[in-house]
């Protein structure tokens, strides 16, 4: 169809060409803003993907560099059941390990106690009651026996019984150990 314009005369479809044109311009347009949005979202996901990762095993591995009660079960032959960890102090139960009020209660119970210069406490009990807060274990049909990290021997001191003890007197008991 052919319009007129304000003299009269017949107008050319110029518009409808330069619209396609402009219609073919913005699709092209919007197609490359499309794709790009779509890889660099690619790409950003790929590397949050790989930072994270290598972020948590790098975490796991010094984790478990730290862990300083590892080499001494494997020592002893005991398999980690049931355990906690605080400070230079490693509790399982293999028969029950529960905290409540900041008790950890213990059946069937392997302590083991960080103790001076390369030495550690091994308690094994049918009962161990350790309040959190204190650092005092209530222990119950037990043996407490200190050991050098180096040795397999007790280095003497074996301790028998129900007794209450805190950590810091294991601690100083290790202080004596040549």
């Amino acid at each position: 169809m052919k319009r007129l314009n304000k003299t009269n005369s017949v107008m050319e479809p110029t518009i409808s060409k330069n619209w396609r044109s402009l219609k073919s311009q913005t699709s092209k347009v919007d197609f490359l803003k499309v794709w790009t949005k779509g890889a660099i979202l690619v790409l950003l996901f790929a590397q949050l993907s790989l930072s994270t990762s290598y972020g948590s095993e790098k975490t796991f591995i010094q984790n478990e560099a730290q862990e300083w009660w590892q080499t001494i079960l494997k020592k002893h032959n005991l398999e980690p059941i049931g355990y906690n960890n605080f400070e230079d102090v490693f509790v399982m139960g293999k028969e029950g390990n529960s905290i409540n009020n900041g008790i950890c209660t213990l059946k069937a119970a392997t302590v083991l106690i960080k103790g001076y210069d390369n030495t550690y406490v091994l308690i094994e009990a049918d009962d161990v009651h350790y309040n959190i807060a204190e650092g005092i274990f209530e222990i119950k049909s037990g043996i407490a026996k200190v050991y050098k990290i180096d040795s397999d021997k007790p280095a003497g001191i074996h301790i028998e019984g129900n007794m209450t003890i805190s950590k810091k007197d294991f601690e100083s008991i290790t202080q004596n150990i040549k």
